[in-house]
């Protein structure tokens, strides 16, 4: 039973490094097939928060442009007809009835269009955030190592029990230090990716997205990067800010701007 219960714990800490090690492999992308140059604020606020964030974002700034009005309860209508411009501008006017929408429909229309899906495919192809094969094989990876995670954190338990029960030998003793240290680390890698940017973006996403930061820091600059960066709450209007959670930060851009 004892060397059964060491295999297990080693086994278990052994596919959490390998696991890692995979993702680390997955995340490192091939060759772009074109160098980026200077990433307008919709690239950025997509490697800032997504396809939620920038639609949040062109919501934003066409109330600034006066494209969108908004009346109470953070309900937009349409000022004028869609005109010639950025692909995401046009998405998000295009989808606004004229009867108004509100800010949160709109905001998911927006972030579910054609015009988001060429933008995520251009920085792809860029580089900056993972191919679609690459992030569902990050996905799995992810969700194997949280199945790991769960079995360790059992293990855990059932060492604890037996430590009550037998008293302090050595052998559960590093049992407990095996399996503790494999669902804690485990348990931390894949929260790193759920709560950062970093399940999606490259090493060269995160980079670009970290230079912007410092070259933009929140509150100075344009109005258009510094919403791209750290979210819709610069909009003056207070209805609209709470429509779209303004109060909130894209998770990566509350943390510290470098990648590591």
């Amino acid at each position: 039973m004892d060397v059964f219960m060491l295999i297990v714990s080693v086994g278990l800490a052994a596919h959490v490094v390998v696991t890692v090690r995979s993702i680390q492999r997955v995340r490192v992308q091939e060759a772009a097939a074109f160098h980026a140059g200077e990433l307008g604020h919709y690239a950025l606020a997509y490697l800032a928060g997504g396809a939620d964030h920038v639609a949040a974002t062109a919501i934003t700034l066409l109330t600034h442009t006066g494209d969108l009005r908004v009346s109470r309860g953070a309900r937009l209508h349409r000022v004028q007809a869609p005109v010639s411009r950025d692909a995401i501008e046009r998405a998000a006017l295009a989808a606004v009835p004229r009867s108004g929408i509100s800010a949160a429909a709109l905001r998911r229309e927006t972030g579910e269009s054609p015009a988001m899906d060429g933008l995520r495919r251009d920085l792809a192809e860029q580089g900056l955030v993972l191919r679609g094969d690459r992030l569902e094989r990050l996905r799995q990876l992810v969700n194997g190592l949280r199945a790991v995670s769960v079995l360790a954190f059992v293990g855990v338990a059932a060492t604890l029990l037996a430590l009550f029960a037998e008293g302090a030998r050595w052998q559960l003793l590093l049992w407990l230090l095996l399996l503790l240290s494999t669902a804690v680390s485990a348990t931390v890698v894949c929260e790193d990716l759920r709560r950062s940017r970093r399940g999606e973006l490259t090493g060269d996403g995160m980079e670009r997205l970290a230079l912007a930061m410092r070259t933009h820091p929140q509150g100075w600059g344009d109005v258009p990067m510094n919403v791209a960066l750290y979210g819709p709450g610069a909009s003056p209007d207070a209805h609209l800010r709470e429509g779209l959670g303004g109060s909130r930060t894209p998770r990566w851009s509350r943390g510290r701007a470098s990648y590591g």
